[in-house]
């Protein structure tokens, strides 16, 4: 009977996740983050895919992914479809393979993460929940299913570089395991696995070693570095999302209270775990403070709530596992009440003015071939992505662009505009081209939206 039940429940519960992330994404509309990736695979070929990944600073698996879509000339819109797919088979993993309590369940489902950013937003973050709860699925059963435990590490070590720190020891735990069982088995086909993950993530380590130094917007980050103690309690608040009365020391103490207090249960039932979650959160502190300066937004510092759900998966003392779901559920809560915020500011606004303008265009430019483009160019791609056949003239850059290159961001005073350009797109307050007389205002896209970026207006140049 409490099979039944159980059953019941998480299927109500995966129908509503369902029918609110579906609603939710088809008011979403993309925003650059999500459209640079696809504008990537659609104009480039194959192996210059894998050279631009490493200057964004993501593993290629993402692109791989979107390419036939964008190649075969799918709308934008597949991309948020796959993103959504994904998640779904993160929630129904967790739901009927995971054994945390019914209200635990309920709370990580609708979390602002699995519910909102990782399913809605379509970027590379859906990839992580999927593979990282595949790995808890069959962590006990690494032993006896060491190629099937190799290929979802692998794939996990691929889907975002946060996941790395992660992937990286308990690849190290695996590979001391598959030794020993070598050295006293003698069976040669057991250190296949680790030579696998070794060079997988060799292979990652090189390509990423410099991508700090070539990718432009990273470097940007520089300006914000801060004292130690900032940084320390502003690396807090990237997991509650500015959520009210945490967003200070207050918070911060309560979020090192927890974290030390989920390492304490860790330590005493497993000291593997321990270590991977000492580990991971180490890494993401790393790339915040190192990489990024301070620029992990929410959606990216969930992915450790995820890990930690990771560490207690398989836990078979009740004891310790009821104490972590009680503390994690503080967390998980938060970001209920984070997600409920996030889906409704989706659905009443614009999160970007992307798909507003684009349509515009369609049913009022439709015979315009090219567009000139004045304002922050990686706001660029999020048109192009919804209008595919049209070419739009960069003026800060002096070239078409449908995508950013972050290893070459050159401004330029020299204007050079193609003679066959009628209409000029302006992008958050850009309300002017120097040397040009401007033209009437035909299009100013809503100014209610959720992010406060992508704002667009279209002047016709031929109407002064």
């Amino acid at each position: 009977m409490s099979k039944i039940f159980q059953s019941k429940f998480n299927i109500i519960l995966l129908i509503l996740w369902l029918f609110i992330t579906l609603i939710t994404m088809f008011h979403h509309e993309i925003w650059r983050d999500e459209a640079q990736a696809w504008c990537l695979v659609r104009d480039l070929n194959f192996w210059d895919i894998f050279k631009a990944s490493r200057i964004e600073g993501h593993p290629v698996l993402w692109y791989l992914i979107l390419f036939p879509f964008a190649k075969f000339h799918f709308s934008v819109f597949s991309m948020q479809i796959i993103s959504l797919v994904l998640v779904f088979l993160s929630v129904c993993l967790f739901l009927f393979k995971s054994s945390f309590s019914n209200w635990f369940k309920f709370f990580v489902v609708f979390s602002a993460g699995l519910v909102y950013y990782l399913p809605v937003i379509a970027r590379n973050y859906a990839l992580v929940p999927v593979f990282l709860f595949a790995l808890a699925y069959i962590y006990p059963k690494r032993s006896d299913k060491p190629y099937i435990f190799t290929c979802i590490l692998i794939l996990l070590a691929n889907t975002h570089l946060l996941m790395f720190g992660f992937c990286s020891v308990v690849s190290l735990i695996f590979i001391i395991e598959q030794i020993l069982e070598f050295k006293k088995s003698k069976k040669i086909f057991l250190l296949i696995p680790p030579v696998l993950i070794i060079m997988n993530n060799l292979f990652l380590i090189f390509n990423f070693l410099s991508t700090s130094q070539v990718n432009s917007s990273v470097n940007n980050y520089n300006s914000f570095a801060k004292t130690p103690y900032d940084m320390i309690i502003d690396f807090s608040d990237m997991f509650y999302n500015n959520f009210p009365l945490f967003n200070n020391v207050t918070g911060a103490v309560i979020f090192y209270i927890i974290i030390g207090l989920l390492a304490f249960y860790l330590y005493k039932y497993s000291k593997k775990m321990f270590t991977v979650m000492v580990i991971s959160f180490g890494w993401f502190l790393y790339i915040y403070c190192y990489i990024w300066f301070g620029g992990i937004q929410y959606q990216k510092a969930f992915l450790f709530w995820l890990i930690l759900l990771f560490c207690f998966w398989n836990c078979d003392n009740e004891k310790y596992k009821t104490y972590a779901q009680k503390i994690m559920g503080i967390l998980f809560i938060i970001s209920f009440l984070v997600g409920i915020t996030a889906v409704m500011a989706d659905i009443n606004f614009n999160f970007s003015c992307s798909k507003q303008t684009a349509e515009f265009i369609k049913n009022n430019l439709k015979e315009e071939k090219v567009f000139l483009f004045n304002g922050k160019d990686y706001a660029v791609s999020p048109l192009s992505a919804y209008l595919p056949d049209k070419k739009f003239y960069s003026v800060n850059n002096g070239n078409y662009l449908t995508w950013l290159n972050f290893s070459n961001l050159e401004n330029t005073d020299k204007i050079d505009i193609p003679q066959n350009a009628r209409y000029l797109i302006l992008q958050e307050a850009q309300n002017h081209i120097s040397n040009q007389k401007g033209g009437a205002l035909i299009f100013s896209s809503e100014e209610k939206f959720f992010r406060n970026k992508e704002n667009y207006s279209i002047y016709d140049l031929n109407l002064l």
